[in-house]
């Protein structure tokens, strides 16, 4: 290769030329036999590659209004970039740094930090030194990968550390130490932190230039990332000792400090039975168990434990029931055809209303018109969470989803308390309304009520209407069918405008539910 300069007048050369190529530079340019081969990257600038690349995605799949949060909290504790002092970080430029050094410490498969938080630094009270002791980052990989050989004992090297909040990603104020090699090991290169204070949720992520003289060292000595450290209770760091062989009728347990274990008194009680399988407790909860549908349907009718008004979802929880079910196998989201039936057994739009509204006022407001609850659908005045996430018509409207979308909305059918009719609404996919799940295919015949065992261990009441049998409740499931939480949203605009499945209480109150 070599370095061309121009004079002024003269015309550079550009791409290939005489089998050489031309490739602008500072001086002007520079010239290679051949084809200019790719750059090479190294691991770590392939890692910080997919760092970066990974937020940028997640930053374009968020909502306006989370982007928004990252802008006004980047706006009110501006943060200055480390180029150039004068310029503050972006929103973006804030959210892509922060998740940057998330997955730099903790992985690429760590969680982002969505929301921004802003955090108090606690006095560092930390001292570092290059030696092996209690709390240390092992450093040796990652040093050599980037100098080529480790200090000798008597060396300096500059260490900068970059204090950040575990939970929130947010930086504080770097550290700068001049650290001298105490002790290098055959095992490796280790950083020791002494904490008489420690703080968990702080990390803090290591810096160090390569080996110098104490003499030459100076503020823009290149460093490079050597790890990330948190500092950890005994708790973290410690398993069961095997000298811990236990007391009688003692328990192990961590002691209130966290300075080390303790044997404490363990429990006991339980049933005295010396043959289980005959005991009159465990026989009594087996019979209670294996009747649970009769004593649901018919001694208590309700469901267990008793449901009020439900929990409030968004349409996505039915757009995505395919690939994200709630509900068990075997059951649907209520369709246009289910409806149908529905309001035909009803008696048809006009009248249905008030036969498939719960009678009295405990659940509706007056006068709850032409109320007769006779196919048993019990429906309650459970209102809704309209426009912008707002709360509304609680004991007046009954609003419930049903598996119809358009390009922009949900469609759903209600009744009112002052009214007999069944109507129909056309909704933004971002308001709560009801679940009334239907089963595939059922045995039993009109009137005839069953159970449905929820994902949180509800028992739901089931009545047979038109060959369908349908939840006699409003659902009220807060988990998935395979275990993961349904997420609840309690602010008003993130709540309209999620859009990957959400629940909520009305007014988020769970004593409605």
């Amino acid at each position: 290769m070599a370095r061309i300069k121009y004079d002024p007048a003269e015309t550079p050369l550009v791409n290939k030329h005489l089998g050489y190529t031309f490739q602008p530079n500072h001086n002007g340019q520079s010239m290679f036999p051949g084809s200019r081969s790719a750059r090479k990257r190294y691991p770590n600038q392939n890692q910080q590659q997919q760092n970066l690349m990974k937020a940028v995605t997640q930053w374009r799949n968020f909502s306006p209004t989370i982007q928004d949060n990252w802008n006004t909290f980047a706006a009110t504790y501006p943060q200055a970039s480390l180029r150039n002092p004068a310029i503050f970080l972006t929103g973006y430029q804030l959210f892509c740094k922060r998740n940057h050094y998330c997955f730099l410490n903790h992985g690429i498969t760590a969680d982002f930090l969505e929301e921004p938080i802003l955090e108090s630094l606690p006095v560092p009270a930390f001292t570092v030194t290059i030696e092996n002791t209690t709390n240390v980052l092992d450093i040796t990989a990652n040093y050599l990968k980037y100098f080529g050989v480790l200090p000798a004992a008597g060396d300096f090297v500059l260490c900068k550390i970059y204090p950040m909040a575990v939970y929130s990603g947010q930086f504080f104020a770097s550290i700068e130490l001049t650290l001298e090699v105490l002790a290098v090991y055959l095992d490796g290169l280790f950083l020791s932190f002494a904490f008489p204070d420690p703080t968990p949720y702080i990390s803090y992520s290591v810096y160090l230039s390569k080996p110098t003289s104490q003499g030459k060292l100076y503020s823009g000595t290149k460093t490079r990332y050597m790890g990330c450290f948190s500092s950890k209770t005994f708790l973290e760091l410690t398993d069961t000792p095997g000298a811990y062989t236990g007391e009688a009728g003692k328990q192990i347990a961590v002691k209130g400090d966290e300075s080390g274990l303790e044997f404490i008194a363990g429990g006991g009680g339980g049933i005295s039975c010396a043959d289980l399988p005959t005991c009159p407790t465990i026989i009594s909860i087996q019979n209670q168990i294996a009747n649970i549908a009769s004593t649901v349907v018919v001694t208590l009718n309700i469901s267990v434990p008793p449901v009020n008004y439900g929990l409030l979802y968004n349409f996505y929880i039915v757009k995505y029931e395919s690939i994200r079910p709630i509900l068990k196998p075997g059951w649907h989201h209520m369709s246009v055809s289910d409806v149908a039936l529905l309001v035909t057994a009803a008696g048809g739009a006009v009248i249905g209303g008030g036969v498939l509204k719960e009678n009295g006022f405990d659940f509706w407001d007056i006068p709850n018109t032409a109320a007769t609850n006779s196919l048993g659908f019990n429906a309650r005045g459970s209102g809704s969470r309209g426009w912008g996430g707002a709360f509304t018509i609680i004991n007046q409207e009954y609003r419930w989803w049903y598996n119809y979308e358009g390009a922009t909305y949900g469609r759903s059918k209600y009744l009112k308390y002052n009214a007999a009719t069944i109507s129909q609404l056309n909704l933004n996919k971002g308001y709560g309304l009801s679940l009334r799940p239907v089963k595939d295919s059922t045995t039993l015949a009109d009137g005839e009520t069953g159970v449905y065992f929820g994902n949180n261990g509800k028992i739901y009441r089931t009545i047979c209407i038109s060959g369908l049998e349908i939840l006699s409740d409003a659902f009220a499931e807060t988990i998935f069918f395979n275990g993961d939480p349904i997420p609840e949203i309690t602010n008003d605009a993130d709540f309209f405008n999620d859009v990957n499945g959400a629940l909520c209480a009305f007014n988020n109150d769970w004593a409605n539910v």
